[in-house]
């Protein structure tokens, strides 16, 4: 019962929102020096990290990200690109020179850079890719405190990407469409769909897999990343259940930046 009223009070206010589609834009992202981000850390903590971030910026273009937005984010984007840097080393696959990648449910996409940034970078001697990404995001129009949109914050973090799109809408199958495709924290469970203030009829964890899965091309590769053990193991059984099989798992170790509950990667290459 308790679950069926608040499905209807995030029905209601889903459409709402979707009617409204509530953007304000001229947001502005903050300009703060991104020296001693690490400054909480332990001494010997903090060196590993120092180290890690010099080798990163070495790798990869990140100077956006150095001139705009707060430390958080900084560090954020940083833990994004070892997280990617360390899944893609362990998947070992030669990336083609122009890569098509759908990421889906990307929230306010406050990542966008580093996912940009590794893609165009990773394992290039000279150069860059072309990199063709969209992110789908159903809730784009999800208001914060501040009455900016995610979609207006979304907008702000991927400005100047070049062939990157950010689409209000949910995902669905495109057949075959995309080289990488990848679900940074998808709900697993109900309890949290309906927390996040979306209506029931949209929880469909299997069938959205089967769609990502489907809309990759031979030799694509998907990635997953979940919150905690328990999302991590009902991640697994939404694979097996579709016959996919990990190339890649593993539990996410970073000295750049800690969230509260450990993060789970699982990766998979369409060889069939």
């Amino acid at each position: 019962m308790i679950n069926k009223i608040i499905s209807f009070r995030n029905k209601l206010d889903f459409k709402i929102r979707q009617m409204v589609r509530w953007k304000r834009g001229g947001l502005q992202l903050s300009r703060v020096s991104k020296t001693n981000v690490f400054t909480p850390l332990a001494a010997p903590e903090k060196q590993r990290a120092k180290g890690i971030e010099a080798r990163l910026l070495r790798t990869y273009d990140f100077q956006d990200v150095i001139d705009r937005g707060d430390k958080d984010n900084y560090c954020i984007n940083l833990y994004y690109l070892e997280l990617l840097e360390t899944t893609f080393n362990l998947f070992d696959r030669k990336l083609p020179q122009t890569v098509d990648v759908a990421d889906i449910g990307c929230s306010s996409w406050f990542y966008v850079r580093a996912l940009h940034s590794f893609l165009s970078g990773w394992r290039m001697d000279a150069g860059k890719r072309i990199i063709n990404l969209t992110g789908y995001e159903l809730d784009a129009y999800r208001p914060y405190f501040n009455l900016f949109s995610r979609y207006d914050y979304a907008h702000v973090f991927s400005k100047n990407l070049t062939h990157t799109r950010y689409v209000p809408e949910g995902f669905q199958l495109q057949k075959e469409s995309f080289d990488i495709v990848c679900q940074f924290f998808p709900f697993v469970f109900t309890k949290d769909h309906l927390e996040w203030g979306l209506p029931a009829e949209y929880f469909f964890p299997g069938d959205l897999l089967q769609d990502a899965w489907s809309s990759l091309r031979k030799d694509g590769i998907l990635l997953v990343v979940n919150q905690g053990i328990e999302e991590h193991e009902r991640q697994k059984e939404l694979f097996a259940g579709l016959k996919i099989t990990p190339g890649v798992s593993f539990r996410v170790d970073s000295h750049l930046f800690h969230y509260g509950i450990d993060h789970f990667v699982l990766g998979a290459t369409k060889d069939e």
